[in-house]
């Protein structure tokens, strides 16, 4: 896996720069092009965030101690934020979600 780059330039960009992109969409630091996340990526990086929220309903439901589910709760966050950069793509262009 490596962090996407920028479809004019190919510039690649860092972790932290993509770790929170509004709108679907980025500005390429070298070139100053518009960069549109891609539709597949959309959807990766949501079924990524939607698994987190059905873990942590069930986290919440097991009859374990605070201080074990919230340390749960702290390690899956971790491992689908660390990853996310790493799936996104970019294109010129907006794409439909469908």
């Amino acid at each position: 896996m490596k962090l996407p780059t920028c479809w004019n330039c190919d510039f690649q960009f860092k972790w932290s720069e993509l770790l929170f992109i509004l709108g679907w969409k980025k500005r390429c630091p070298n070139c100053q092009e518009m960069q549109y996340v891609t539709s597949d990526s959309i959807k990766m990086t949501s079924y990524l965030l939607i698994y987190d929220l059905i873990a942590i309903v069930f986290i919440w439901i097991l009859p374990i101690d605070f201080w074990l589910q919230l340390l749960i709760l702290i390690a899956m966050l971790l491992m689908t934020i660390i990853p996310i950069p790493y799936l996104i793509r970019f294109t010129n262009r907006k794409q439909p979600l469908f």
